[in-house]
């Protein structure tokens, strides 16, 4: 639906797979976030070509994406960010948009999860 929107597919694929690769529920923010980026400095580093992708620089892209991931910890984008972080952001937030039933599994999942927490 959004794909004809998205500048940077590559960049916004990459931090969608990486931004909760590393999560632990009694770990919190901002930790689950610094350790999904650093466990993608690791990939960009082993697996992304020089020039990777095509149009890309290395560097540039892989700083983009552990910005992005890091960001996640407080779902916003910086100033200067492209639409493809906000896009990439409301993608990582739409359970809350769907419909009730949906949304109140998610939320019983989620007190599941974080059942270490009292209520």
């Amino acid at each position: 639906e959004y794909a004809a929107s998205i500048e940077d597919a590559a960049a916004v694929g990459l931090a969608i797979f990486f931004h909760d690769v590393i999560y632990n529920p009694r770990a919190g923010s901002p930790q689950n976030e610094k350790d999904s980026a650093d466990l993608f400095d690791l990939f960009a580093q082993e697996a992304l070509p020089s020039g990777a992708p095509p149009g890309h620089q290395k560097g540039l892209l892989a700083s983009k994406v552990r910005r992005w991931i890091e960001q996640t910890a407080h779902h916003k984008c910086a100033d200067g960010d492209a639409m493809d972080c906000r896009l990439f952001m409301d993608f990582d937030m739409a359970v809350l948009g769907r419909p009730w039933e949906e949304y109140e599994e998610y939320s019983r999942q989620i007190r599941q999860e974080y059942s270490h927490v009292p209520e």
